[in-house]
């Protein structure tokens, strides 16, 4: 399996560092080799690129280097509704102090009579144009946290002017104040996680539907998969410090999300805290608490979360606020000046170094064990429960990031950094991750419980077969069909971690779990200590540098053979011994690219609650408490493998599923997280639209063109002379009612993006009507409704009971919108294998227009043969894989019925029959898929 991942690169020019802060080489040499991917994100490699309704960004776009996000707000006269004295306030961000050219300006600006002059100045200076804040869902028109709805006029402005420098409108900390208000208001609590997700995903379409569909999101939990599935952001970022989480886990989540879905990220951090936040010019107690220059964030946490920010190959990256006082630099803008000064000296870090891929269940919605949005812990979706397999997530991250869980609620600042003891080398997947990706990680940790199937699988013994070391516990390995076997393929190996899933469970707690300030979470349940054990050795495996100390944090990133970028932070608040120690061959080099230090002497540096005189200071041998070293690493490279980089192959086109009993399109398609790795179309039953409503229809006619899904309409359920649809005019008001219905439904296509309608013909009438009547009869009804679609742009689809029947009609009715629907098994009515002759081949090309696919088998009782069964259970995919060869433009529908499955449910047999249009389209020889 050929595949990697792409960076772009840039050189470094750097000042030497004297050789005594190094290791030569690691006494303890892996035997296997270090296996790094080293290629970027190209979002436009991504297989949903084209797919997608918001093309997100490239790398080329922000002119391949990290740019810097600055300014909060235009100033609005009140009395005029103008924007006003833009141009020297442009001036003072952008070129005066040289902060940054992305800007981040409040929402009310679109409401501005002149934003479209504004936005011409912004254009011209070449400046970028983000995330305009202050939505709030449910809140009034009045103030500045407003549901607001921007006018599609000025959306479409921004677009047209400024093209992808244009990235869209805020969905800003959204997930949190979702599973702080919403989640626990929704009805039943206690429903599973599907039904969480759907409520999370009903919830943020309607914001994205105010919005205008195209947004950044800001996230202050770690839901950002769920965004970037949508196809509606340009980028994910977080907001870091403040209140929230740990921000190495936050981008663990951020980065496998982007990586996941093909979108960039970008960084944030944040000026507050839980006690207030850091002004400058003023000071005092405000609603959100005290404000001053000794209040909210440090000085020192804003840096090396900056910093953190960068190495993490963010596209741009920058502070909430605080640059200014007046027109006045304050030390807040300084950092953030001498960051991108120190870009612009020494060029992008290289490719972060993520060997480890933390592979979660699509529909977990974990999230961290205590959080500000709420008082509950240990919480998935905001209102159920954790499970083991939660737990085990919990474990295997508090590993990685040891005391990540303590982040904001110590005075000191304890968690939102934490130190890494393998290294800051993880990112957090959902299993809809392809197995092009999964082939981009060394490493695979299946970290919490997963549903199994057939599908997932077949992944990751695949990803076992090319090399992968896949590490899983005994409770998500019973629920893989099968199991898993040895892997086939050269350096793949299995760790199979005991115990269910990997934690010792016991009693639970008698007294409700509680989070309090400057306190540890107490851990009801922690990994085993056999499972602690065997994933200290994978990970450990996995570093290419590391440091002597305990409590520092290193962030790896590769430039080229030998060439790396090495960033250390001391998240302690005591000066540590700083040694640098090489597990990819022997340090020829080492030279530091020094950071502007100017803000050590600022009293607001550290939080008040620390001792400024036990910080210590930066030596050839130690690192300050509180600081943030960044290195230029040359090694002599030895035992490191690159996973060679592949494009991903392209979704598949004309793959259609049926959708037997939908009640939802859209909920039908959610609840299968891969759909578009194998179908980019749904056919369903007539009566989907003739029982609905339009507006009902509406409703989902939005997602369903975001998605780009194609969606036929079969009307075969109905037509069948009684007691539903008749095609010939026999009984004036039968036929006058079938008709009529017929015409709901091509009138309702439309509404639904539908421009794909199948029937067939039914039975002859026992009486009174000739078969010549009928045929006639049958030939006015069929001109007539080939003439009602033509006016709807629908194309029909006829399914003829033999070639030559269909083809006839085609040639009668003469209208270029009838089609034929045809199954291979019927070709000129045949139940053998036999190839089309030179004619039916030449009149299948010209005038099939859809594959009805399904499989046939011999009964095993009667001899008879059984039709529409599954094609996987087929015993004569030959003849289709012959058929289809006469049109193999013609999409392929299963038109078969499989197992009853609840929504959520497993859908193996699906899957299988994927597996077997692909080799159909590809024209591989279709073989059984999905056995063992």
């Amino acid at each position: 399996m050929c595949v990697s991942r792409c960076w772009i690169v840039l050189l470094a020019v750097v000042a030497w560092m004297p050789q005594s802060c190094v290791a030569e080489e690691s006494a303890r040499t892996p035997v296997a080799p270090h296996r790094v991917y080293c290629r970027g994100l190209d979002p436009r490699e991504h297989p949903d690129y084209a797919r997608r309704a918001v093309k997100p960004p490239t790398w080329d776009t922000f002119g391949n280097r990290t740019h810097f996000i600055v300014f909060r707000g235009f100033r609005m006269d009140e009395a005029t509704h103008r924007i006003v004295d833009y141009g020297k306030e442009l001036d003072l961000y952008t070129r005066r102090y040289e902060l940054g050219d992305v800007l981040w300006p409040c929402a009310p600006i679109v409401f501005a009579k002149n934003v479209g002059e504004v936005v011409d100045e912004i254009k011209r200076r070449d400046l970028y144009l983000f995330d305009l804040w202050g939505y709030v869902p449910g809140s009034g028109p009045v103030g500045d946290w407003t549901q607001i709805r921007p006018p599609a006029s000025v959306l479409a402005m921004f677009e047209s002017k400024l093209g992808q420098r244009w990235l869209g409108m805020d969905n800003g900390e959204q997930d949190g104040r979702y599973i702080g208000g919403y989640a626990g208001q929704m009805t039943p609590a206690s429903a599973g996680r599907f039904e969480q997700y759907l409520n999370f995903q009903r919830h943020f379409e309607g914001l994205g539907d105010d919005l205008g569909q195209k947004q950044a999101a800001l996230v202050s939990l770690n839901f950002g998969h769920y965004f970037l599935k949508e196809g509606t952001h340009t980028l994910l970022g977080a907001e870091t410090a403040q209140a929230l989480p740990n921000g190495q886990v936050q981008y663990a989540f951020i980065r496998g999300a982007g990586k996941q879905y093909g979108v960039p990220w970008f960084g944030n951090a944040s000026v507050y805290n839980r006690w207030g936040w850091k002004s400058y010019g003023s000071q005092g107690r405000g609603p959100d608490g005290e404000f001053g220059p000794e209040k909210g964030t440090s000085l020192s946490l804003m840096k090396r979360l900056l910093y953190s920010h960068i190495l993490y190959n963010s596209v741009a990256v920058g502070f909430e606020s605080g640059w200014l006082a007046g027109d006045k630099l304050t030390p807040i803008g300084t950092i953030q000046q001498a960051a991108q000064r120190w870009v612009r000296e020494h060029g992008q870090p290289g490719a972060m170094h993520t060997p480890v891929a933390l592979l979660l269940d699509f529909y977990a919605g974990w999230t961290y064990p205590r959080h500000l949005y709420t008082d509950d812990v240990y919480r998935v979706w905001g209102n159920l429960p954790y499970g083991p397999g939660d737990y085990l997530t919990d474990g295997v991250l508090d590993m990685l990031y040891p005391g990540y869980q303590n982040a904001s609620y110590y005075h000191d600042e304890t968690g939102f950094l934490a130190p890494t003891p393998y290294g800051d080398i993880a990112d957090c997947l959902l299993s809809d991750a392809p197995s092009w990706l999964l082939a981009r990680y060394p490493v695979v940790v299946v970290a919490g419980a997963v549903s199994g199937g057939q599908e997932l699988r077949d992944k990751l013994q695949a990803y076992l077969d090319h090399g992968g070391q896949l590490a899983i516990t005994e409770g998500n390995l019973a629920r893989l069909p099968g199991g898993l076997r040895a892997p086939e393929g050269k350096g793949g190996k299995l760790t199979v971690l005991s115990g269910g899933f990997g934690v010792d469970i016991g009693k639970l707690p008698a007294d409700r779990q509680r989070s309090g300030i400057d306190r540890l979470l107490p851990k009801p349940y922690t990994l085993r200590p056999e499972v602690r054990e065997k994933l200290d050795a994978i990970f450990r495996s996995q570093r290419l540098f590391s440091v002597e100390t305990d409590g520092l944090s290193v962030i790896t990133c590769r430039k080229s053979p030998g060439r790396y970028t090495v960033g250390v932070a001391n998240n302690a608040w005591q000066e540590l011994p700083l040694r640098i120690v090489s597990h990819c061959g022997p340090i020829e080099s080492i030279r530091e690219l020094t950071l502007d230090q100017s803000e050590r002497d600022a009293p607001e540096y550290a939080p008040s609650c620390v001792r400024r005189s036990g910080l210590g200071h930066n030596s050839e041998r130690t690192i300050a408490g509180g600081d943030v070293r960044v290195f230029a690493v040359r090694v002599r490279e030895s035992g490191v493998e690159e996973i060679a980089h592949c494009v991903p192959p392209p979704r598949p086109r004309g793959c259609v599923l049926p959708l037997r009993r939908a009640a939802s399109i859209k909920e039908e398609v959610l609840a299968r997280p891969t759909f578009f790795e194998h179908f980019d179309g749904v056919v369903v039953d007539w009566r989907y639209l003739h029982d609905r409503e339009p507006a009902a229809l509406r409703r989902e006619a939005g997602w369903i063109a975001r998605q780009g899904l194609r969606v036929y309409v079969d009307l075969r359920s109905g037509v069948n002379l009684f007691p539903t649809l008749r095609l010939v005019d026999n009984d004036a008001e039968e036929y006058a009612a079938s008709m009529a219905a017929i015409t709901d439904v091509l009138d309702k296509m439309p509404l639904i993006g539908s421009r794909d309608l199948i029937f067939r013909l039914h039975r002859v009438p026992e009486n009174n009507m000739s078969p010549k009547q009928a045929e006639e009869s049958f030939e006015k009804t069929l001109a007539s409704l080939a003439r009602k679609a033509a006016g709807r742009q629908v194309t029909l689809y006829l399914q003829p009971d033999r070639l030559q029947s269909g083809n006839d009609w085609i040639r009668k009715i003469g209208e270029k919108n009838l089609r034929l629907a045809v199954s291979p098994s019927a070709l000129a009515g045949r139940s053998t294998a036999d190839a089309p002759t030179a004619a039916e081949a030449a009149a299948v090309k010209a005038n099939v227009g859809l594959w009805l696919l399904a499989g046939t088998c011999k009964d095993a009782a009667s001899g008879n043969r059984r039709v529409q069964v599954p094609l996987y259970r087929s015993d004569d995919l030959e003849l289709v894989n012959r058929s289809i060869a006469a049109a193999p433009e013609a999409p392929l529908l299963l038109d078969t019925v499989y197992d009853p499955q609840t929504l959520e449910g497993n859908h193996d047999e699906e899957y299988r029959d994927a597996m077997i249009l692909r080799q159909l389209q590809t024209r591989e020889k279709p073989a059984k898929v999905g056995t063992n």
